[in-house]
């Protein structure tokens, strides 16, 4: 069974092909994907109180930059799990192990495999990886159509419906379970986000369209109106797909990808200052509280040799 990255097969496939394809695809997924967004990891974690539960870096990283405990069983965790971060789960081997197709299938690079190598044929083997940009269709709308996918795919899999076209209710029942859990992590609903974000990249589109009409009528067309609405379709896709971001360092230049390793080494710098900062703070506090009791007893010393002495 090969799981898609970009689910360019969807629009080619019959509504009863999907359907049956389905019943599989959940049984493979359903033991490794993540229990807060319910995707199959790129890199699976566990944390020390919860082994059992699946949790993928993504979920893992947003969850614990604002909480202190478990999103399971709401234990506290401890400062060394918060900043060192969590181990990887033993269902990273069976995710390695999962076939996969290659994230320019969109573009018709015909390679399937297991994830595990899929960065070396990336590297070395994948010729559309290597094109410019421009020829490679939608990729952003790709990302987009596998988040829909994975909701549509939790959906089918609630849902008690025997006939194709399920009921309303029943897919808005686990909908709504779906929003409850993934705003643990996000701060809102996983529908409320992907409408958002539908309806940004359906604005970008539309203002594309109307920037294109433009061009054709005047003859010209600004550079900063095609920058900005690059921007507002790169802002409106930005983390709302852990694959986006995989994308998104295929397609950048070398200057941008120097650029957001340079991000991320200030943030880790500022991490490790921001830890020291506490470390230190924490001292302090002890030698105040220290002190604070020395200077008490030489207090009780001096008021009892006092009395002691008339």
């Amino acid at each position: 069974m090969t799981i898609p990255l970009q689910l360019n097969y969807l629009s080619k496939e019959s509504e009863k092909e999907v359907d049956q394809k389905e019943g599989t695809l959940s049984q493979e997924e359903e033991s490794i994907e993540c229990e807060l967004c319910f995707e199959v990891p790129n890199r699976a974690k566990e944390l020390p109180c919860c082994r059992q539960n699946v949790i993928c870096s993504l979920c893992a990283r947003a969850w614990l930059a604002k909480h202190r405990s478990c999103p399971f069983c709401r234990r506290h965790l401890s400062s060394q799990v918060r900043h060192l971060g969590i181990a990887d789960s033993a269902v990273q081997k069976v995710v390695d192990t999962l076939n996969v197709a290659c994230p320019f299938s969109v573009a018709s690079c015909p390679w399937t495999g297991r994830r595990d190598q899929l960065p070396s044929h990336l590297s070395n083997e994948c010729v559309v990886a290597k094109e410019p940009t421009s020829n490679i269709p939608n990729i952003a709308d790709f990302a987009l159509d596998e988040k829909w996918y994975y909701v549509d795919r939790r959906s089918r899999r609630f849902s008690t419906a025997s006939d194709s076209v399920h009921s309303q209710t029943a897919i808005d029942i686990p909908q709504r379970a779906i929003s409850a859990r993934s705003s643990l992590v996000h701060d809102h609903g996983m529908s409320d986000q992907l409408s958002a974000v539908g309806s940004a990249v359906g604005l970008v589109r539309d203002r594309s369209t109307g920037a294109a009409g433009t061009q054709e009528d005047n003859g010209s067309e600004t550079g900063s109106e095609a920058e900005r609405i690059n921007q507002e379709r790169e802002r409106a896709l930005h983390d709302h797909t852990p694959l986006w971001e995989q994308v998104q360092s295929y397609v950048m230049t070398p200057e941008e990808v120097e650029a957001r390793q340079r991000r991320r080494e200030l943030a880790a710098q500022q991490l490790e200052a921001d830890q020291v900062e506490q470390t230190w703070l924490q001292r302090k506090r002890s030698m105040l509280i220290g002190l604070g009791i020395i200077a008490l007893l030489i207090i009780l010393i001096t008021v009892g040799y006092f009395l002691k002495s008339r």
